[in-house]
Parts: structure tokens; sequence; C-alpha cells
């Protein structure tokens, strides 16, 4: 028999591999487990290189998420600006009520009692608009931590399927470097 082993210094027995009498059958199939091994070795390595691009990709979500969870839940409905054009309004409304109260006393010969219930008015109707924005306050903020829970709910199932797939990619790499090992068998 010839021997392949003095050549190329493989260990011995490495040439009869496949159990066949030629050498070159077991070199082929040395080479075979090799290719088979290293082809899987470097999916599973391609997999683990994505699966922490994924991994990485989901944190910046979730910190963008969160920032915009504090960013919204802590800003005074006073300092966006569909509170700062109502306060404007109601303020708008105010004034021009009580300068009508007032020129109509004027004119009319009104009494100074007749001008202060038109103010009354005027500061009941400024405090139900301020209570007003409270309340849009508070359920704009029942809206925000409601978004966020879908949000973080949405975050986490997609950090799950991460972890499944990096959990089928292992198992998948592991099956293909057992099928390798058992086609090269004898």
């Amino acid at each position: 028999m010839f021997e392949l082993n003095k050549f190329l210094r493989l260990p011995l027995g490495f040439s009869e591999l496949s159990g066949a009498n030629n050498p070159m059958i077991g070199l082929l199939g040395a080479a075979s487990l090799g290719l088979s091994v290293g082809s899987s070795l470097f999916g599973a390595r391609k997999a683990k290189k994505a699966a922490k691009r994924a991994l990485k990709e989901q944190r910046y979500r979730a910190n963008a998420e969160k920032a915009w969870y504090d960013k919204e839940y802590n800003t005074d409905y006073l300092d966006t600006k569909a509170g700062q054009n109502l306060m404007r309004r109601a303020q708008e409304v105010q004034d021009d009520y009580i300068r009508k109260a007032n020129g109509a006393a004027a004119v009319g010969g009104g009494t100074a009692a007749s001008a202060a219930m038109a103010k009354e008015a005027a500061n009941r109707t400024m405090g139900n608009t301020i209570a007003n924005i409270g309340a849009n306050d508070t359920a704009r903020k029942a809206s925000v931590s409601d978004q966020h829970m879908r949000n973080e709910q949405n975050l986490s199932k997609q950090r799950e399927d991460i972890y499944n797939q990096q959990a089928a990619n292992t198992t998948a790499a592991a099956q293909n470097m057992s099928d390798a090992m058992m086609s090269a068998a004898p």
C-alpha cells in the first residue's frame, strides 16, 4: 500500500480515514470533513456577528425609547405649543371680556359691582382653562405612558427573538458539524 503519510506528514492512519485501500479516497474524505467543519464554523461566526449587530441596534432603540419617554413624560404641558396657545387664547378672552365689561359700565353708567362681577366671571373662565390644561396634561402623560409600555413590550419581544435566533444558529452549527463528522466516519 502506498504510504501518503510519509510525503505529507499526516498522522498515522489518517490516509485510511474512510476505510478504503486507496489513500486518496481517505484524503478526500478528510478534506471534505475539513470543509464541512470549516463552513459550519464560518457560518456560526457570521451568525454570531449578525446577532451582535442586532443586539447593538436593539439597545440603541431601547435607549432612544427611554430618552423619548423621559422627554415627553416630563415636559410640562404649558411648555408645549398647544399649552402656550391655550393660555394665550384664554388670556385674550379674559382681557377682552373685562375690557367690554368696563366699556359697558362706563357708557351705560354701570356700577363698580357689575364690573367686579364681570371680572370675577373672566377669572372663573381663566381658572377653568387652567384646570382644563391640567386635565389635558394628565391625559397626555397617560398616553405617553401607554405608548412607552407598548414600545417596551415590542423591544422585549425583539430581544427575545434575537436570543432565540442565536440559540437556533448555535444548534444549527452544532448539527452541521455533527453531520459532517458522521458523514466522514467509515
